[in-house]
């Protein structure tokens, strides 16, 4: 299953040095189709931040029952 209820988390906890290191040493380039950043962020405040961080280098891994990776 490509994508799951904690898919984003997995992309950005995958993208840190520790893992796959895409979060600091790799052009990024996100796309919302249909989509608002301020509806984001009055919607889902948490996730607004989660990915605002990320992309400005200073996102912390988050932790979830049966994480797949170490």
């Amino acid at each position: 299953m490509i994508y799951s209820d904690n898919h984003h988390l997995d992309y950005w906890n995958l993208g840190l040095a520790a893992h796959c290191g895409f979060m600091t040493e790799s052009y990024l380039v996100y796309q919302f189709p249909n989509q608002r950043l301020d509806v984001l962020m009055k919607s889902n405040l948490v996730d607004y931040v989660r990915l605002y961080t990320f992309i400005k280098g200073l996102y912390q891994r988050v932790e979830y029952p049966g994480i797949p990776y170490n």
